[in-house]
């Protein structure tokens, strides 16, 4: 594919963030391009679990969520101490859906092409184009193997949770923590409709099964505590020595096969202060927009990355210059007015209280165990 020399908005990053800005950008009107380093899109395990009674999903497809991406339906959660001694069981107003996240993201690439953005992929970003004013103004990067760079009014960071553009521009990095993720058949699954937690002590994290069908499964685990020493592990080798001694783990997964398997990052614990700079905004992953409590992150990924690009290229189609300081604060603001936005604080505020409760004030085993009525509860408040 030929590229052209200049675009209005440039998007860098086709998950489903990226894409969901790439959409709402051209659909504004503007020149839109979303570009991604590797040859397929959707190619890791990503969280799979959305609200039914999200809107952003059918925003973006024009059309209801396909029942092919729909793999189950959650009605409870089950969330278990560390010690496996003491559960509850929440049972959330909205139910959730499991979903295929490849088959997901696809929907949203087919979408965002119909609406007239150019995707390519197999393209690496090398550097930031800033004018004289220091006002990101394009990108250089490498495409089959040939340079090229691109003028631009805007660039959408949508490149992960370690973001080189992010870097680039030094902007901070939201708290990232290391995760596993695999998808299992042949799983002993009790209750379809169930998702399953199992909190995990000294170094604080947590376990995960996500039933896809009665004998399917997204499965994986986090480590939540920031230590040097809990963040060097080698994850694989902690989630097989779990599933081999973990008393519920063990049970759930002992005849299970892996279909895929992933070592990953997680972004996890809070929204960053800052995540713009003139002619940049950070979306998704890449801008720390997933929730506290351990949500994937899919749906306030796409509304913040819709958000952006709905702004940005109404901007860009309106105006000849690059999104200097101003325009680019009334974007952040735009994002912040949405619902997503409150959803992710209020997460920030009830995951951060909840952790430093279950791993800072109460520490053991035995000691969250003792506790876990009150815990019970104020879960169940939230």
């Amino acid at each position: 594919m030929d590229l052209q020399s200049e675009y209005d908005v440039i998007v860098v990053g086709a998950g489903v963030a990226g894409l969901a800005a790439a959409t709402g950008s051209a659909r504004a009107g503007a020149k839109t391009l979303v570009l991604d380093r590797s040859p397929e899109i959707a190619l890791k395990v990503k969280g799979e679990v959305i609200k039914r009674d999200n809107t952003i999903v059918a925003e973006i497809l024009r059309k209801p969520l396909p029942d092919c991406v729909i793999k189950g339906t959650s009605k409870r959660r089950r969330i278990f101490s560390p010690s496996c001694k003491k559960h509850m069981i929440l049972a959330p107003r909205v139910a959730s859906l499991v979903i295929d996240y490849r088959l997901l993201t696809h929907e949203i690439a087919k979408a965002c092409v119909e609406s007239g953005a150019t995707l390519l992929l197999n393209t690496a970003i090398t550097e930031l184009m800033q004018n004289d004013s220091g006002e990101v103004c394009g990108i250089e990067g490498l495409s089959s193997n040939r340079s090229f760079n691109l003028r631009c009014k805007a660039v959408v960071g949508a490149d992960g949770h370690s973001s080189f553009l992010r870097e680039q521009a030094g902007l901070p990095a939201p708290n990232i923590c290391a995760a596993y993720k695999v998808i299992v058949e042949s799983a002993d699954i009790p209750d379809s409709d169930m998702l399953e937690f199992f909190l995990l002590n000294n170094p604080a994290g947590a376990l995960w099964i996500f039933p896809r069908a009665d004998k399917s499964a997204e499965c994986g685990m986090t480590i939540w505590e920031q230590t040097r020493e809990a963040q060097g592990v080698d994850i694989a080798d902690v989630w097989e020595k779990h599933r081999s001694e973990h008393p519920i783990l063990n049970q759930r997964l002992r005849n299970a096969s892996y279909t895929l398997t992933s070592v990953d990052k997680l972004v996890f614990g809070g929204l960053p202060d800052d995540f713009a700079r003139p002619g940049l905004v950070l979306v998704g992953d890449a801008g720390g927009h997933v929730g506290a409590k351990g949500a994937s992150g899919i749906l306030t990924g796409m509304s913040m990355g819709y958000a952006a690009g709905q702004f940005l290229g109404a901007y860009a189609s309106d105006n000849k210059a690059v999104v200097g300081d101003a325009a680019m604060r009334r974007c952040v603001e735009a994002m912040k007015n949405t619902s997503a936005w409150s959803l992710l604080q209020e997460e920030q505020k009830a995951g951060a209280m909840t952790r430093d409760f279950l791993f800072k004030i109460l520490r053991t085993n035995e000691e969250i165990d003792n506790a876990w009525d009150a815990i019970s509860e104020m879960a169940k408040s939230q």
